[in-house]
C-alpha cells in the first residue's frame, strides 16, 4: 500500500484519532499530518473536499479534548461537598 493511496490515508487518519483520544497529541499530530498530505495529494484541485477533510480533523481535537478531560476528572481524587 503506497503512500499515496486513500488506504493509507484512512490508516494514518485513525492511527492519528487512536493516539488523540489516549493523550498523546503529538504522535495523533503527526499521523494526522501525514494523513493530511496524502489527502491533499489524492484530492489535489478539489479544495472543498480538502477543507472537509480539514474540518474533520479539527474536530478529532476538540473530540479527542473531550475524553482527556473526562480522563482526568475522573481520575481526580473525589472530596466530599463538606471538605472532609
Amino acid at each position: 500500500m503506497g503512500q499515496e493511496s486513500s488506504d493509507y490515508a484512512r490508516i494514518q487518519e485513525a492511527i492519528g484519532v487512536v493516539f488523540l483520544e489516549s493523550g498523546n497529541v503529538n504522535e495523533g499530530a503527526e499521523h494526522l499530518k501525514q494523513a493530511a498530505q496524502t489527502y491533499e495529494t489524492l484530492y489535489e484541485g478539489d479544495e472543498e473536499l480538502i477543507q472537509s477533510k480539514y474540518q474533520q480533523f479539527r474536530s478529532y481535537y476538540i473530540d479527542a479534548g473531550i475524553v482527556i478531560g473526562k480522563h482526568l476528572r475522573n481520575a481526580e481524587p473525589q472530596q466530599s461537598l463538606s471538605g472532609n
